[in-house]
């Protein structure tokens, strides 16, 4: 998957959730940093996620950070995400099903477009069109094929750019689809609704653990619609959030996302450490909230009386803050 992006840091990590997520595993993630000014590096990386890269390179436009993105992908197969772009868990199951039950190159599905407004638009690729082209869905996520079909159609718009207004995904993903038809190749199609898209909202910016923590609340809201949601990833977002939580002092949420991350992996006693300082305020504070004048070494046990959990796992509090931010 290959997902070109600029300044989106406060949506590209529910995309990246969104792939990690699904239940066919076997993917990688390409992320393209366009010239982003904000997190959005660190919010791609912060799943911690091997399948996850990420690619920096000077502000280009999308249509050349989406050129990177398939030059570096080593999958037979791609898509092309943009950072509006939700999938459902099923997504890459139900569309290589469809591959292997056709012996198609190129698939494609429906989807839903969710406006400002609250209403949405249903969006499905039609069969028996005049135009081959008005028979498949050309948005992001919407579309899989060859990826050297996509490398050479998207070259060909970095070489030969459409006007100005053109939509580089549904250009490339265009050119793709004419080179299988040229082909004599099968193009499936399913009106399935695995893909939805919203209307990029104009909100202000977030940053520092405000950031972290909505970072930590959207991956936990993709996992928690996933069929097998993955215990590492949650207890990873947890742990980011419920520290983010601790600093800003929500004692609330974080001692609810030290309670997922426990649930998640209860035999991790570093968890169970972060759970019992998070109940003790004075001593929260000073493990993640640190006076300039008093910094705590988060490797350093944290003095005073430890609440030891119910079924008597030893509280480990050495770096009760490793995790804490994605690098």
């Amino acid at each position: 998957m290959v997902v070109p992006v600029r300044d989106r840091a406060e949506s590209v990590g529910r995309v990246v959730t969104g792939v990690l997520t699904q239940t066919f595993s076997d993917t990688e993630i390409v992320v393209v940093d366009d010239g982003s000014s904000d997190a959005t590096v660190a919010a791609a990386r912060a799943a911690g996620d091997g399948r996850v890269r990420v690619i920096q390179q000077e502000p280009g436009g999308v249509a050349l950070a989406t050129a990177a993105g398939l030059e570096a992908a080593r999958g037979r197969w791609a898509a092309v995400l943009d950072a509006d772009t939700e999938v459902s868990a099923v997504w890459l199951a139900r569309m290589g099903r469809l591959v292997d039950s056709t012996g198609a190159r190129f698939a494609t599905c429906g989807g839903e477009q969710r406006h400002v407004d609250g209403s949405s638009t249903e969006i499905s690729p039609r069969a028996g069109s005049s135009d081959p082209l008005a028979g498949a869905c050309l948005r992001s996520g919407a579309f899989v094929t060859e990826t050297r079909l996509l490398r050479t159609a998207a070259a060909r718009f970095h070489e030969e750019p459409p006007h100005a207004d053109a939509n580089p995904t549904a250009v490339i993903g265009g050119e793709a689809l004419r080179a299988v038809l040229d082909d004599d190749g099968v193009v499936a199609r399913t009106p399935e609704r695995l893909v939805r898209w919203s209307d990029h909202l104009m909100i202000p910016p977030m940053d520092g653990d405000e950031l972290r923590l909505d970072w930590a609340f959207q991956a936990l809201d993709v996992l928690a619609r996933s069929p097998i949601p993955d215990a590492g990833l949650l207890a990873r977002y947890a742990t980011i959030g419920g520290v983010a939580a601790a600093r800003l002092r929500r004692r609330t949420e974080s001692r609810m996302l030290f309670r997922v991350a426990c649930l998640s992996q209860p035999e991790v006693r570093k968890h169970w450490g972060r759970l019992a300082v998070s109940y003790l305020a004075p001593i929260s504070d000073r493990v993640w909230n640190p006076l300039d004048d008093e910094v705590v070494d988060p490797a350093e046990p944290v003095a005073g009386p430890v609440a030891e959990p119910d079924d008597e796992v030893t509280v480990d509090l050495t770096d009760p803050a490793d995790a804490e931010t994605p690098r």
